[in-house]
This record gives C-alpha cells, structure tokens and sequence, in this order.
C-alpha cells in the first residue's frame, strides 16, 4: 500500500477508528460522520492497486478512497490518549484481497504508533436485537462494559474487521471490533447511531440525535449506487477480453 502524505503530523499513540463498507454500511457511515464533527484534518490516502477503481470526491476534489484523518481529542478507554485517528474508505477490499489489504491497514497503524485500534462493523440479522458487542483479538484487554458494549458469546464474525481482528494476532497489535446488527443492503443509519453511543464511551463528547447520521446514511447511499452504475458502463465500454478486470 502507498501512503500519500497530504500534511505533516505529528502521532503520539492515536487511538485508531477504522471504517470501511460492510453490511448495512455501517462502519463507513460513522467515520464520515466523525470527520466534520470532530473538525479532522485529512493527513494522507491510501493506495492499493487491488481496491475497486473508485474516486471519493471531497470538496469537490477527488481523493483515494482510503483516506486517513486527525484531530486532537481526549479519547481512549481510559481516556489516556489525546490522539484521534480516523482511517475510512469508499470501496470495500474485494473479498480475495480482503487479508491482504487489512495487514496493510494494520501496518499502517503501527507505523503511526497506534495505540489500539478499532474497528467498526455491522451483522445482518432477521432479529429485533440492538446490542452493540465487542470483540478484541487474542493480544487485547478491554472490558466491553465499561465502554458500553457487551462481550459477544461464541459464535463468528465475518468481513473485512474479522480479518482485521485475526491478522492483527499475527502483528501482535491490539484491535476490538465493535458491531451491531443491522438491515441487509441498505445503509442503516440507526444501527451506525447505536455505534457511535457506545464509541462515545471511547471518544467523548459524539452522542447525538442519528438524524445527521440518517443524513449522512442517504448521501453514502447515493455515492454508492453512482460509483457502482458508473462501475457497470465502465465494464460495458470494455473489450469482453478484459472484461473481467473488475471481478
């Protein structure tokens, strides 16, 4: 992965926030949420060449999908950190590229010095159930009560935060994915509202009314559903030899 430096900054031990699209687009709705609220500084992209060819528009300016971004807030369980790094992305890794490209963010982070990082996930579900769980890989210690999560019983979990949790044990790197159920194919903007009450736990000061985070919910809807039609001319206007460059 390629890291492009947009300003200089100066990490102490970030608590790291990782949101990328999975299920009910939930991780990517509150990191684009975090962003403004926060007034976050972008300080870099991030480049792959493996990541669906997808731009995110800024401002009006095209960026990297993965974009990386800073701001100065108390955070952290023990609110001991004074860092807050924001990693989110507008294209989710392509399942066979899934490993790769979480090692990297891994990477990434601890070559900022990141002090934990966490990742933000949903789970569909046909249920009614609104928890919001936590789960921290083998080299983590965290009390999911204290930061107003429950400890999630024996089951699995998939997706790009799974990878992150099982790759970051081979790093020995501490991560803890928090997830909730969410509503399939459809940006769930009250499940990402159940996520940032609890990451308030670790970032205080962002609960809020999730009418912002439906708002942001429908804008993520609609930059979807533009890059994927784009996406689909693009593949059409292709020779059918090459036609399977994007899967």
């Amino acid at each position: 992965m390629t890291v492009n430096k947009h300003r200089d900054w100066d990490f102490q031990d970030p608590l790291v926030l990782v949101g990328f699209p999975s299920q009910g687009l939930v991780g990517a709705i509150v990191a684009s949420y975090l962003v403004p609220k926060l007034d976050m500084e972008l300080v870099a992209t991030l480049d792959n060449p493996n990541l669906p060819p997808v731009a995110s528009i800024r401002d009006g300016r095209a960026h990297s999908p993965v974009q990386v971004f800073a701001s100065t807030v108390r955070c952290g369980i023990d609110g001991d950190c004074d860092q807050l790094v924001v990693v989110r992305s507008d294209a989710a890794p392509p399942p066979e590229h899934v490993d790769e490209i979480s090692r990297e963010i891994i990477d990434y982070t601890r070559e900022i010095g990141g002090k934990l990082t966490v990742t933000l996930e949903g789970a569909p579900t046909s249920s009614e159930v609104e928890h919001v769980y936590a789960v921290p890989n083998l080299v983590t210690e965290i009390d999911a009560e204290a930061i107003g999560a429950e400890a999630f019983p024996d089951g699995a979990l998939s997706g790009f935060s799974a990878s992150l949790l099982t790759e970051s044990n081979n790093a020995d790197h501490p991560v803890v994915c928090l997830f909730t159920a969410v509503q399939e194919d459809v940006p769930d903007a009250e499940a990402a509202a159940r996520l940032v009450d609890v990451a308030d736990g670790l970032v205080p000061g962002i609960r809020m009314e999730p009418e912002p985070l439906r708002k942001e919910a429908r804008k993520f809807e609609q930059n979807l559903r533009a890059a994927l039609e784009e996406q689909e001319r693009a593949q059409q206007d292709m020779p059918s030899d090459r036609s399977m460059m994007y899967g």
